[in-house]
């Protein structure tokens, strides 16, 4: 797991998400809202929250677990697919699917 964990920016930087083991289950993967460039685009109190929960490794992804659209707070069923330093993040709402790459973001640089 630890090659999934750290911080994921969102597409167009609009956001940022730590992924890491879920607290209740380290088999499982969950994330937490760290960022948002515009704070008065998504609900009160979803910056700090866990808005990904109980993925579990299978076929080659993390599937299985939801994830809360911060900026209407509706949840949805997802997948993670993680490359080399992109994940491809997919959310659905019924048949409704919406689809992202997130990019890894590393250590700040030094001085």
């Amino acid at each position: 797991m630890k090659a999934f964990e750290g911080d994921w920016a969102a597409e167009g930087l609009g956001g940022v998400v730590r992924l890491g083991a879920c607290a209740d289950d380290e088999t499982k993967l969950c994330g937490r809202l760290l960022w948002v460039w515009d704070r008065s685009r998504v609900k009160e109190g979803m910056v700090g929250a866990e808005i990904m929960k109980g993925f579990v490794w299978r076929d080659g992804a993390w599937r299985g677990g939801t994830m809360v659209n911060p900026v209407n707070g509706e949840t949805h069923k997802g997948s993670i697919r993680i490359g080399t330093g992109a994940a491809r993040v997919s959310g659905c709402l019924g048949h409704w699917c919406e689809k992202q790459v997130w990019r890894a973001l590393g250590p700040p640089p030094g001085p």
